[in-house]
């Protein structure tokens, strides 16, 4: 991994601390239903091409 350089006059400060337990479970309740929203119109293409066809 290389040193980042920061611009003149430009100060960058990263402070990374543990998540708590319930800002986890929002993040996983947010993929959970992203995932499931994908999931969904991608049934939803398939059967309407299943339909056409039919």
């Amino acid at each position: 991994m290389g040193i980042i350089k920061e611009p003149k006059e430009v100060y960058l400060t990263v402070e990374s601390r543990p998540l708590k337990k319930d800002e986890v479970k929002l993040i996983n309740d947010y993929i959970k239903s992203e995932k499931s929203k994908k999931r969904n119109t991608l049934l939803r293409k398939k059967t309407r091409a299943k339909s056409k066809v039919n």
